[in-house]
């Protein structure tokens, strides 16, 4: 039975058809604007994957790619969970995103010179080193971070979301440290249990810098208590 494998396959370096449970010949290779779905198994028996700047690899849940190594160029992406039995060497985009039940495993030694963001819950796991030298994100992940990392770059999780808060007049201003790829927005209460959070003004979208948000008469009033709500 043929692998559902949907897309477009720019260049395959042999003649070989994606066969469920069975071996590629050769290297898998997706040019600029080519795109795979990988829903199955895939075996490139004795050779890498190699994604292209521009191109894309989407892994649905049960979806299982096994090679030597797996290699993520600049302006590439990897997208979606399922497991990669191969070393990772990734310098453009992995994207982590199909919820608590469906994690990204990686099975092999994991180079980050990109990015790495888990979202939605999901759960980013790694069963060799991950070495990171770019940007690894699991704000809205499930907040657990590679067992073996070691951490050269950017590591963010939502503990490290600290707002910082002064009185300006009547106003009430919050800054934020923030990543892109997430919104972010001011909430308030009047009690400290939190009961009934308002938003207070627009979100905003993170700019891997500080994002500034102001209660206007904030101060004003008796008191407030604020937090900033992190979605995807």
């Amino acid at each position: 039975m043929r692998c559902p494998v949907y897309g477009i396959i720019v260049r395959l370096l042999a003649a070989a058809s994606l066969v469920c449970g069975e071996n590629l010949a050769a290297d898998l290779v997706i040019n600029d604007h080519g795109r795979v779905d990988l829903r199955s198994k895939i075996t490139v028996n004795h050779g890498d994957v190699i994604i292209r700047p521009g191109g894309r690899l989407v892994m649905y849940d049960n979806a299982e790619l096994t090679a030597t190594v797996v290699r993520v160029f600049a302006s590439a992406q990897i997208g979606g969970c399922g497991v990669i039995n191969a070393a990772l060497i990734n310098a453009g985009v992995v994207l982590a995103a199909c919820g608590p039940s469906f994690p990204l495993i990686i099975n092999g030694a994991t180079t980050n010179d990109g990015a790495v963001h888990a979202t939605h819950d999901t759960q980013l796991m790694s069963n060799g080193i991950f070495m990171n030298n770019g940007l690894l994100d699991i704000i809205t992940g499930a907040q657990i971070a590679p067992a073996s990392l070691v951490n050269l770059g950017e590591f963010w999780d939502a503990a490290r979301l600290a707002p910082e808060m002064r009185v300006v007049g009547e106003d009430v201003v919050v800054e934020i440290p923030t990543v892109a790829r997430h919104r972010y927005q001011l909430q308030g209460s009047e009690t400290p249990s939190g009961e009934g959070w308002q938003e207070i003004g627009p979100p905003q979208f993170g700019i891997d810098g500080t994002l500034i948000f102001t209660h206007a008469g904030g101060a004003a009033g008796d008191r407030w208590f604020y937090r900033i709500h992190v979605s995807d």
